[in-house]
């Protein structure tokens, strides 16, 4: 566990320039790789000498966009209740490369992430943030958002709704 700073608005309304934060290093690198929602610290390919906060919304092989001021991943828009505003711009679809991850911040109008063009590769994935430990009124472990749950839900529907469809009884 290491500690950083958030630096910039791009993470508001959840985190704050100048907050103080624990980051697990551990996490990816020993047990599993970064998830859907996860907020992560990371080594942005257009800024190698910095290290940026931003939410993880798209995996190796996953297809995001954005239109009508929603990200979709995988043809699913998702609910994004920890944001304060929508992104008031469009992002044609693309694919996730092998190795890499999507990001964004939850600062939709004011990010440099991967709407701009570039993904993250995941050996640049330094930590998932953890824990805001300054100021002490912001104080607590940060939320997780399962978003991979959202697309589980809607791929389920899918694949359950011909099931759903009314049957004629035989024989009447």
């Amino acid at each position: 566990i290491q500690q950083t700073i958030i630096d910039g608005s791009s993470m508001e309304p959840n985190f704050h320039d100048q907050e103080r934060a624990f980051m697990n290093v551990a996490v990816y690198k020993y047990f599993h790789a970064p998830q859907l929602g996860d907020v992560v610290v990371l080594i942005p390919p257009v800024e190698p000498s910095k290290m940026y906060v931003k939410r993880v919304m798209g995996r190796p092989g996953d297809t995001v966009e954005v239109k009508n001021e929603q990200v979709y991943v995988n043809g699913t828009p998702l609910k994004e209740p920890y944001i304060s505003y929508p992104p008031q711009y469009t992002m044609a679809p693309v694919q996730v490369p092998p190795g890499q991850y999507f990001v964004l911040g939850d600062n939709r109008r004011n990010s440099n992430d991967s709407h701009f063009g570039w993904f993250v590769a995941r050996d640049k994935i330094v930590a998932k943030v953890w824990l805001v430990i300054w100021p002490p009124s912001d104080w607590g472990v940060v939320p997780s958002q399962d978003l991979a749950k959202q697309l589980h839900s809607s791929a389920l529907n899918t694949i359950l709704s011909p099931l759903a469809q009314p049957v004629a009884a035989a024989g009447n």
